[in-house]
């Protein structure tokens, strides 16, 4: 849950940094030069602030990431040797890629899940 919500939460701050990075500041005549800096000033920071949330977000997500290992299928099967073991009587199969190879993997996964 907190890794999707970091996915989505990087993707939001890389959109507002591509915006900040392709929209320029045009001078125009009626603002003086001291707005102008103001301006400048205020667009910098908030490309400093979206860049260092986004190093931020990257970080949390990586420390999740070696936190809470994925869990995979493949390791499912190595842990539960009775539920592979029941593959190799049904379907004949005697490794993971055998699986994949004959086209059951999804079959497979639906019937560990149940």
């Amino acid at each position: 849950m907190k890794l999707e919500g970091l996915t989505q939460l990087k993707a939001i701050i890389k959109t507002k940094l591509r915006t900040l990075k392709k929209l320029e500041v045009e001078v125009i005549d009626k603002v003086s030069s001291h707005h102008a800096n103001i301006i400048k000033t205020y667009r910098k920071s908030q490309k400093d602030i979206f860049q260092q949330t986004l190093e931020q977000v990257e970080k949390m997500e990586k420390h999740l990431l070696t936190e809470f290992k994925p869990f995979s299928f493949k390791k499912a099967m190595m842990v539960d040797t009775r539920f592979f073991n029941s593959f190799l009587v049904v379907f004949g199969t005697k490794s993971y890629n055998d699986l994949i190879e004959k086209g059951i993997l999804d079959h497979a996964v639906l019937l560990w899940i149940m």
